[in-house]
């Protein structure tokens, strides 16, 4: 019942007064995240790090200290565990190598990815995107955590703002973009053609009603002639993996704990600019 008055009231409310829809939106999603990952969370948490902090188990972030909070889009514990998107993993290998000046996370949420890559690539400036207002504020605690300087918070990222952030063309750009099937206008070179001097990594959903093949295919033709393309499709995780680093865990418990919870997602387009 609360669900469907929720579907009707919101498209009223978003015209009404959006900052405050978005509130209503982002507490209803963090009590359901707590309800559906919460008691699972705190069970685990002192199999995995005893009295300590939470901390990355393995992966590129590993050693990394975390957040000990409620997910705020999905599960924390793959974090924690170093299992989150480990089909990316290589990448974010990659640009340790090479180190882009500029990085855009658009959809950031609590700052996984530009807080601790803030941390890591001490030269570049990470722009960290998000309308989330409890997203924001978690995001602000793990910057202070890791006391990085170099991670700028904003709300709305779009087109204008991407051309402003992306104008300078001897700048190396990267945009990590995860905002829920909104790829489709953000992520378009046609109107933002800064886009091209940039490489990406989209994370792709599906759309009601559309093929995901078509969309995929379409957003690749999108930088055809500037990009080469590699596009990761989300894969499932073996226990064994990750038995080293959760061996204090049952298999199922870890099993559970790898579980993303990924819905709509597909997987990630790797966009690469062609040199």
């Amino acid at each position: 019942m609360v669900g469907f008055i929720w579907r009707h009231f919101k498209p009223f409310l978003d015209r009404l007064n959006p900052a405050i829809s978005q509130s209503m939106f982002s507490f209803r999603l963090y009590w359901r995240c707590r309800k559906r990952y919460g008691a699972f969370q705190e069970r685990v948490k002192p199999l995995l790090f005893g009295t300590e902090r939470p901390r990355v188990l393995s992966g590129p972030f590993k050693g990394m200290a975390y957040l000990d909070e409620i997910g705020f889009c999905g599960p924390i514990v793959p974090k924690w565990l170093g299992s989150y998107e480990s089909e990316l993993h290589h990448v974010w290998e990659e640009i340790f190598a090479d180190p882009p000046d500029l990085v855009i996370d658009v959809g950031s949420a609590e700052g996984y990815y530009s807080v601790l890559l803030g941390s890591k690539l001490t030269k570049s400036v990470i722009y960290s995107f998000d309308i989330d207002p409890l997203a924001t504020r978690a995001q602000r605690r793990l910057v202070d955590l890791h006391k990085v300087g170099n991670v700028i918070q904003r709300k709305l990222c779009d087109h204008t703002v991407l051309n402003q952030l992306l104008e300078d063309e001897d700048s190396r750009g990267l945009i990590i973009c995860d905002i829920e099937g909104g790829e489709w206008d953000l992520i378009n070179p046609v109107q933002c053609r800064s886009l091209l001097r940039a490489n990406c990594v989209i994370e792709m959903h599906e759309r009601k009603g559309v093929d995901f093949g078509d969309d995929l295919k379409a957003m690749i033709e999108r930088f055809a002639r500037t990009h080469s393309h590699e596009f990761l499709e989300v894969g499932k995780r073996a226990a064994e993996d990750y038995g080293s680093v959760a061996s204090s865990l049952t298999e199922a418990d870890l099993l559970t704990a790898l579980d993303e919870d990924r819905n709509a997602s597909r997987g990630w387009l790797v966009l690469r600019k062609l040199r």
